[in-house]
């Protein structure tokens, strides 16, 4: 009975290590699922779709909060685009949140909603059309996007969120409607390339709007107003080199609860490495047997 153990035993762990790898190895294109209203499915070129007809979920990045976190966080650091079908009347929050790799999405015109953080830390994302049914941008709904070099916000938005574009280093240029009556605490904090901004009505509108505090990129860039006369462009003073000795605050805060994301490749490769170290002891036990 002992040696039987002795025999059996390692060709029952050696069967239970190729079983849970086989299961890794599981092609993750036929990934797909419904959450909420909508149904989310991805491919491993690289693309997440959403569709269906309705609103997004509102999602969380907590540790501590689990249920709520996006059902296509596994993939986040191999999501490169988004593609969200007509019907889509909403981005909810952190939908995207932390998709490093993320450089193209296509918003239908169905969306009238992006939620808080929904684009946080996508660094890769260079630019972003906004559809005209938009008129609500969150809180933080684009902090950190380094990459982002311009944005359009579409009529019908009235006021731009604490924090918006928060951290977009590279923003250069801005577009604004003059349907915009306020923009709140630090929505262009640390944006220090900005350097115009094109505002859809003229210089008394852009007078009257509350521009909180944390916004000295704003105040720093060249206004372009709608108008052609001569008071049309708000030339400002040269910007100065501003340091901000605090940092980002809220964003890092959201930053360290991101697990990182792994890397593939190196995965497959281990998990690869195990099977063939599994079959060789198979193998090596089976031909013990055979000589017993």
């Amino acid at each position: 009975m002992q040696r039987l153990k002795k025999r059996v035993l390692p060709l029952l762990l050696v069967f239970l290590l190729v079983i849970g790898s086989s299961l890794m190895l599981i092609p993750r294109n036929l990934v797909s699922a419904e959450t909420g209203d909508v149904t989310w499915s991805w491919d491993d070129n690289g693309t997440l779709t959403i569709s269906g007809t309705g609103e997004m979920e509102d999602y969380s990045r907590h540790v501590s909060d689990t249920a709520a976190r996006t059902p296509w966080r596994p993939y986040d650091g191999d999501i490169v685009r988004v593609k969200i079908e007509n019907g889509v009347t909403s981005i909810g929050d952190y939908s995207f949140f932390g998709c490093r790799r993320l450089t193209n999405i296509v918003i239908p015109d169905s969306v009238t909603r992006i939620g808080g953080y929904a684009f946080g830390l996508c660094e890769s994302l260079t630019n972003i059309t906004i559809p005209d049914g938009v008129t609500s941008i969150g809180y933080m709904a684009f902090v950190s996007c380094t990459s982002l070099s311009s944005i359009t916000i579409p009529d019908g938005v009235t006021n731009i969120e604490d924090a918006a574009f928060q951290n977009c280093t590279r923003l250069t240029s801005i577009t604004i409607p003059d349907s915009v009556t306020s923009i709140a605490d630090s929505a262009f904090f640390y944006c220090g390339n900005l350097r115009t901004v094109y505002y859809g009505g003229s210089k008394e509108q852009w007078d009257q709007i509350n521009i909180d505090d944390g916004n000295a990129s704003l105040h720093n860039a060249t206004i372009v107003f709608a108008e052609t006369s001569s008071d049309s462009v708000a030339s400002s003073e040269s910007q100065s080199a501003v340091t901000h000795s605090a940092s980002t605050g809220s964003a890092e805060a959201e930053n360290a609860v991101i697990a990182p994301s792994g890397n593939d490749a190196v995965v497959v490769l281990i998990v690869l490495a195990a099977v063939l170290v599994a079959v060789v002891a198979v193998v090596l036990i089976l031909r013990r047997r055979l000589k017993r």
